[in-house]
């Protein structure tokens, strides 16, 4: 029998033995159930006439996809349009189930499997799932929820992945809606598509908002005596805070939203009903709570629809107190946990530029609460400035025959080349070599795109966080295949010389790719990962097929010096270019396959001057006792200024910030600056983040004598390691006529109680040498001799 027939045979054999296993896979697992029906229907044809819309996975008819809907099916021109509506619980919307071409789904169904692969047109206000990948005759509108004062994306505080799936949705988007210029800012931002996301964001105001001046009175009054009881002679105070916590790891909150509740109708003024609302995410927590039913109004009445008839506000981060702008009503924001909640999230605007009444505690809530007449209307016009009434007509014009030539479309991608660039094994020995090799990558011609892995440890996300101007994002979910692509990949994957399909290999790449990154033009592929998934994704994407690289490792040089057929391996035929930190054999150097061998001071190695280019404007030189002249990061004349200096090398960035604001409660008043030396460069800029503008983060100074410099003018100079481990540092710099405080954690409360002016009666940090047993004096004395020698050449 031919060889080519027996391996014929034997690949066929293959097949049917992974086909087999497919079965199942899917007789056991849901999820890739669900994935193979819908991949199913994306070979059907696209049905033009059919709109998919969702709001919040499902969980109600509301928000701007309702305003949109609202409009549309009153409209003549679409009558013959079909609409679907995510719904998982279609109960209270029974008038809407009357009308012939309005049709009801339920998240992952067959039905909603079936619209979101085949209707023209999918509006969310959040996110579809991780194995959404858009088609391209599909038109996908994104509109979002709200006018953010709260951070969003990646300027959360918590997990590096929490924006994930938003922003895998928000690049596939053909149209992300805004309300302002200010949230098109920080959604691009927040979500690192600046210069790559090629769709438009459309600033037309939001649809929803129309709905607060088009809402007739009667009509909601009637929809809110369903399920609460309104009386009529009483003005309505709606109360409507937002969620605590983590994307998926939300903080039930109710017990102090009741006794929230139970002080504002003790206090709220005569002539007053007080109504609750709650974030959606929150909604789960409340729905069967039976004390709060006469004033808890259900999930699914549309919020923009109950301020119409609203007479106050009062909330506390939620964004929907923009929306109530356009009513020029009273808006109190009750920010009774602002502390806490910006440690744990953090906001874009200061509270005072809200032009809102703020109420810091209950007495400052009950003293607004027993006067509401009293209280003025609250507006900031750069907020609203597009709400006229025509938001919702400007959207459907948009999504409907297109931007051209609409002065509301705007752009936000650059003609910068997009390098993609995928990047793991962060305890391997070159990763510090990957992270310089890739921030030495131009980022004024180049956007970076670094794609990883979705779960990542503290310690990887603190590596992560060395890359410099880069677009973050993750790989999560499943493969998007069905039967006929799994069993190819199962080939590519589990064997190595196998003749596949390359179309088929190409197909199983681009759709990872699209799913992940939408469909945004790759001009560089670099692969520093030796995982097979990866080498195989990326090598058979046919997008820059001649400007893909791929990391080799040493021991890949090995093999290819004892392998003769290591480039036809699969994962390694489809590269035509290779890299290497490693120093090459000569007979590597001569193979006829492109490899570069890339010699890359990690950041280590090249600390200083990676540090003076990122902060030039910050650097001033100072004389030390070295030949040449040394640079420290200070701003211009702050050696004129009081200021405090805290040592805080080999210190965790909570142990930094624990002292920082320990130091600050205590010492609120201080007129002196703080500057935090000693910091790893890799932190400084997290660090900025948290500490007050008037303070200063410095790097690790490579010369001692800097230090000491810096030390001899600061009016108080702290270490905050234990002695036992500065002993060193803190016994040169007292030879060096500096008086220092060694601030270990048992000394902290006791001496951030004195004033700042008696600092000097504190205890000296001598006697804690018998505490920690520390070498005898001869030895002291000779160490501190020598040291002292070395800084006086």
């Amino acid at each position: 029998m031919p060889t080519e027939k027996i391996l014929n045979e034997a690949q066929y054999e293959l097949s049917q033995s992974y086909d087999s296993k497919y079965e199942k896979i899917l007789a056991k697992n849901l999820g890739q159930r669900i994935i193979e029906h819908y991949n199913n229907y994306k070979n059907e044809e696209i049905e033009s006439k059919t709109i998919l819309y969702e709001t919040f996975h499902g969980k109600s008819l509301t928000d701007n996809p309702y305003a949109i809907f609202k409009k549309l099916i009153h409209d003549e021109k679409f009558r013959d349009y079909q609409h679907i509506w995510v719904i998982n619980n279609s109960e209270p919307y029974k008038d809407y189930q009357k009308i012939k071409n309005v049709k009801f789904v339920s998240v992952n169904s067959d039905g909603y499997l079936y619209y979101l692969a085949t209707a023209k047109y999918l509006i969310n206000n959040t996110s579809f799932p991780p194995y959404f990948l858009k088609r391209k005759e599909q038109i996908y509108l994104n509109t979002w929820h709200g006018t953010p004062l709260k951070t969003l994306g990646k300027d959360m505080k918590g997990p590096l992945n929490q924006l994930k799936n938003l922003q895998r949705n928000f690049i596939q988007a053909d149209y992300i809606l805004s309300p302002n210029a200010f949230t098109t800012e920080k959604l691009a931002a927040s979500h690192n598509l600046i210069g790559i996301y090629e769709g438009e964001f459309l600033e037309t105001g939001y649809p929803r908002i129309d709905l607060i001046t088009e809402t007739k009175e009667k009509d909601i009054i009637k929809k809110l005596k369903k399920y609460i009881k309104v009386n009529p002679k009483k003005k309505l105070v709606l109360y409507a805070p937002t969620w605590r916590g983590n994307v998926g790891e939300e903080k039930d909150i109710k017990k102090e939203i009741k006794d929230i509740i139970k002080n504002m109708q003790n206090n709220l003024g005569d002539g007053y009903q007080l109504l609750l609302k709650v974030h959606p995410l929150l909604f789960k927590f409340f729905k069967n709570d039976k004390e709060l039913g006469a004033i808890f109004i259900p999930d699914f009445i549309d919020m923009c629809e109950i301020l119409s008839v609203i007479d106050v506000l009062i909330t506390d981060y939620s964004s929907v107190f923009f929306d109530f702008y356009v009513r020029n009503k009273p808006i109190i924001l009750y920010t009774y946990d602002k502390e806490e909640y910006l440690k744990e999230r953090g906001t874009y605007l200061k509270f005072e530029d809200l032009g809102c009444y703020i109420a810091n505690s209950q007495k400052e809530l009950n003293q607004l609460l027993q006067n509401p007449g009293n209280l003025k209307g609250c507006a900031v016009n750069e907020f609203v400035e597009w709400q006229d009434g025509t938001a919702t007509d400007k959207v459907i014009k948009a999504l409907f025959y297109g931007t051209q030539n609409l002065d509301y479309a705007k752009k936000i991608s650059n003609i910068k080349k997009n390098v993609l660039i995928f990047v793991d094994e962060f305890n391997g020995k070159d990763f510090e070599k990957k992270i310089t090799f890739i921030n030495n990558i131009s980022r004024k011609e180049n956007n970076i795109i670094v794609l990883t892995k979705d779960k990542l440890k503290y310690e990887e996300e603190n590596q992560l966080k060395q890359l410099i101007g880069i677009k973050l994002f993750f790989r999560f979910g499943k493969l998007n295949v069905g039967k006929e692509l799994w069993t190819e990949y199962m080939l590519l994957m589990e064997q190595q010389n196998v003749h596949l399909n390359q179309s088929k290999l190409e197909q199983i790449s681009t759709n990872e790719i699209h799913r992940l990154l939408g469909y945004i033009e790759i001009n560089k592929i670099y692969n520093l990962s030796n995982d097979k998934f990866w080498k195989n994704i990326l090598g058979n994407f046919p997008i820059a097929s001649k400007l893909k690289f791929q990391y080799l490792e040493k021991n890949d040089l090995q093999s290819i010096e004892e392998d003769e057929f290591f480039f036809n391996k699969n994962e390694n035929r489809r590269f035509e270019h290779f890299i290497s930190f490693e120093a090459g054999s000569l007979a590597i150097k001569n193979n006829n396959k492109d490899i570069q061998f890339i010699y890359s001071k990690t950041e280590k190695e090249n600390a200083k001057s990676a540090i003076l280019e990122k902060y030039n404007n910050y650097f001033i030189p100072i004389v030390s006792n070295s030949i040449n002249t040394q640079y420290i990061m200070v701003k211009q004349n702050i050696l004129n200024e009081d200021f405090i200096l805290i040592d805080v090398a080999n210190k965790s960035i909570e142990e930094v910030m624990s002292f920082y604001y320990k130091f600050n409660e205590n010492k609120s008043d201080r007129a002196a600056r703080l500057i935090l030396i000693n910091v790893s460069h890799n932190l400084i800029d997290e660090i900025n983040q948290e500490i007050h503008e008037r303070d200063i983060v410095m790097p690790v100074l490579k010369e001692e004598a800097d230090l000491y410099h810096l030390a001899r003018k600061s009016k108080f100079y702290f270490v905050l390691e234990d002695l036992k481990d500065a002993f060193y540092k803190v016994v040169c710099a007292l030879q060096n006529g500096i008086d220092v405080k060694v601030c270990d954690e048992s000394y902290i409360n006791k001496t951030l109680k004195l004033d700042i002016e008696y600092v000097d009666n504190w205890e000296s940090f001598l006697p804690l040498f018998k505490k920690y047993d520390l070498v005898s004096s001869s030895n002291k004395e000779t160490r501190t001799d020598e040291r002292v020698e070395i800084l006086n050449v």
